[in-house]
């Protein structure tokens, strides 16, 4: 790659499976390309300016931005377009807890649990599933797929394989 990167989570559980695929060499980056050396919190475009444009970063970069929603916005203002080559937005739609429930052979029962209650992936994977302590908190997500890191890798290419988004928008894009 030409462009330093910034990679730009959404959530706690975002920010703790983009280390672990980072922490085992998973993507077709590494930490030491990143603008600031792993996965960055931050959903605003202003707040990255403030945070991160702002500081006077001398290349210019790429921003891969995991999210679960496509509504969300994010416009770089003009004085800091120079900065920034592309942006590429990798959707976890739904939810990122759906690798949850990919990797426990659900997706199926999932989808129609939710054709007919409207249920959140989270609440599924709450109510299902009781080896994650909490499925929000980046620790115990974390040392979740840091045990097996190759299967979070199948999950990834399984889910983009299940999911009806394009195979280019989801994290499997990421992936070596």
């Amino acid at each position: 790659m030409d462009n330093s990167i910034a990679i730009i989570v959404e959530g706690a559980a975002e920010e703790a499976i983009i280390n672990v695929l980072l922490n085992n060499d998973k993507l077709i980056f590494t930490r030491n390309e990143l603008i600031d050396d792993g996965p960055i919190r931050m959903r605003k475009s202003e707040n990255f300016e403030k945070h991160i444009l702002d500081f006077g970063f001398p290349d210019t970069f790429d921003i891969y931005r995991v999210l679960d929603s496509k509504n969300e916005k994010f416009k770089i203002s003009s004085a800091f377009k120079f900065k920034v080559g592309k942006i590429v937005e990798l959707y976890t739609t739904p939810e990122i807890e759906m690798l949850f429930i990919v990797f426990n052979n659900d997706y199926d029962t999932f989808t129609r649990h939710r054709s007919r209650e409207k249920i959140k992936p989270s609440v599924f994977c709450k109510q299902n599933y009781h080896d994650v302590g909490n499925i929000k908190s980046r620790e115990d997500v974390y040392n979740f797929w840091n045990q097996q890191p190759d299967e979070l890798v199948a999950v990834i290419r399984e889910y983009a394989r299940l999911s009806s988004n394009k195979r280019e928008n989801t994290l499997e894009r990421l992936l070596k």
